[in-house]
């Protein structure tokens, strides 16, 4: 399982720092943080969040969880699963 994000750098009035926490059936699977540069107002597109190899071929739930302590920003691009 694959999960793409866009990430943000500097934009004036928006949010672009992320902090992504991933759970796989309800079991912690790691977490994405992204600092914007505050050098360029730049996009990047196809940014890796997360890569998990070795599941199980069933079925399963994915969850993306924002913190709540802070202003986040999550732009899901896409999944790959194989």
């Amino acid at each position: 399982l694959y999960v793409f994000f866009i990430t943000a750098n500097q934009q004036a009035d928006t949010t672009t720092f992320v902090n992504t926490t991933f759970f796989i059936d309800g079991n912690s699977a790691g977490d994405y943080i992204h600092v914007p540069n505050a050098l360029t107002s730049d996009f990047d597109f196809n940014v890796s969040a997360l890569a998990k190899q070795g599941l199980q071929n069933t079925q399963h739930t994915l969850l993306m969880s924002s913190d709540n302590t802070t202003s986040t920003n999550i732009l899901f691009d896409y999944l790959i699963y194989t």
